[in-house]
């Protein structure tokens, strides 16, 4: 995939709006928009383009593309090239708030309380994202309640959403 994107990384720092241009072409779908730009930021990265990393994450305040991940995720991803006050408009979540994914990594998912899973599950959802590991394991709880209408609700998500992540 790097190879099919490798021409981006040898643009002009002023040619990048008919990039942009493009984009929007393409992506009429938010999410696959919002995808698309996470990769570039990524790209832009590895390739040592700190101009491209911060023109993109521009582009992204300035469409109101939030990143589903954490403050701290979004340094991580840009390599600490952008400023705080545009990592905070990219972030979905506040500072020092955690995203589901580093909600998820902190806990023994057997172990967890129903409620907690229904929150980061809700989370996930609100980013465009449905882990099976939590769908299965509030799929068990449920069945183990007998709370049959969330066993339905749920087992219609992940057979809906089967080909997500």
């Amino acid at each position: 995939m790097i190879g099919k994107f490798s021409f981006f990384f040898y643009v002009r720092s002023n040619e990048i709006s008919s990039i942009f241009n493009l984009i929007d072409s393409i992506s009429e779908n938010p999410m696959f928009k919002r995808e698309f730009y996470v990769c570039l930021l990524g790209f832009s990265v590895q390739y040592h383009r700190k101009d491209l990393t911060v023109r993109l994450a521009e582009q992204c305040v300035k469409e109101k593309i939030k990143i589903d991940r954490s403050i701290n995720e979004i340094h991580i991803l840009t390599d600490h090239v952008l400023s705080e006050d545009i990592v905070e408009q990219l972030s979905r979540y506040k500072p020092d708030e955690l995203s589901w994914k580093e909600k998820l990594s902190t806990i023994l998912i057997n172990k967890t309380n129903r409620l907690k899973l229904e929150e980061i599950y809700f989370d996930a959802k609100q980013d465009g994202r449905y882990p099976i590991s939590i769908q299965q394991r509030l799929l068990e709880i449920y069945i183990q309640k007998r709370l049959i209408n969330e066993a339905l609700n749920i087992f219609k998500e992940i057979n809906a959403n089967r080909y997500k992540v």
